[in-house]
């Protein structure tokens, strides 16, 4: 019974590993179409391939838009083919469609990266204006790394050292914005402290002004007090 219990776990894993380099295969091949085989046209990824079951969404499949949309919704990201990779890797690290979806993993985040890079600098595009979304996709490159180890493949060298110099040119950006942001703070600062004598000074007349109205409501209502009891 235990041998046919290890049978039965096995045939499921070998069906399980089959379903998910599957899903990965599907995801690589609808890279490739969108953007070419050696990741040479500009064109936006497609959309992620649906589990078994998912209903399809109206519009979600079809071509992105060029390098400088922002919409990531219905688009491939080095965060849905990571999780393909990661998720082939677990049950079957060395399975060869490993090695493709690694390469388009590397591709992708570089993509990412110089977009977000671009648009963190020029300030203009409010989802990338705090720098949250470029020091999200700077701390990819070591997941990437680790999940390279973890399939058993290298990330292709010369992607590799694209995605490490974005990174380098990323931080840069990022720090200088962070730098502009607390100068900013500081200013604010400095500016609430030169109004802060006037803030006072009007809080001080604010009080007054109530102050004295109200002695003078209650020396009235002691003169009518007054002035009925003499009666």
């Amino acid at each position: 019974i235990m041998e046919r219990a290890t049978d039965d776990e096995r045939a499921d894993r070998d069906d399980e590993s089959a379903r998910r380099a599957a899903l990965l295969r599907e995801m690589i091949a609808m890279l490739e179409r969108s953007e070419g085989v050696n990741g040479a046209k500009a064109d936006g990824p497609l959309s992620p391939c649906k589990e078994e079951g998912e209903e399809e969404s109206p519009g979600r499949f079809g071509a992105a838009g060029d390098d400088d949309d922002d919409d990531d919704e219905g688009q491939i990201t080095f965060d849905d083919l990571a999780s393909r990779v990661q998720e082939l890797a677990e049950i079957t690290p060395g399975a060869p469609e490993l090695e493709a979806g690694l390469s388009w993993c590397a591709k992708l985040l570089l993509k990412e990266l110089k977009i977000a890079t671009v648009k963190t600098r020029k300030q203009v595009d409010l989802k990338y204006a705090d720098g949250h979304k470029l020091r999200v996709l700077l701390d990819n490159e070591e997941v990437l790394v680790d999940i390279a180890k973890e399939a058993r493949f290298p990330v292709p060298r010369e992607v590799l050292a694209s995605v490490r110099a974005a990174c380098l040119e990323g931080w840069r950006v990022w720090r200088a914005q962070k730098r502009k942001d607390f100068m900013k703070a500081a200013k604010m600062l400095a500016l609430a402290k030169e109004t802060l004598p006037w803030v006072v000074a009007n809080s001080l007349a604010s009080v007054l002004s109530t102050t004295v109205g109200t002695m003078s409501m209650h020396y009235r209502a002691e003169a009518l007090k007054t002035l009925q009891t003499g009666a």
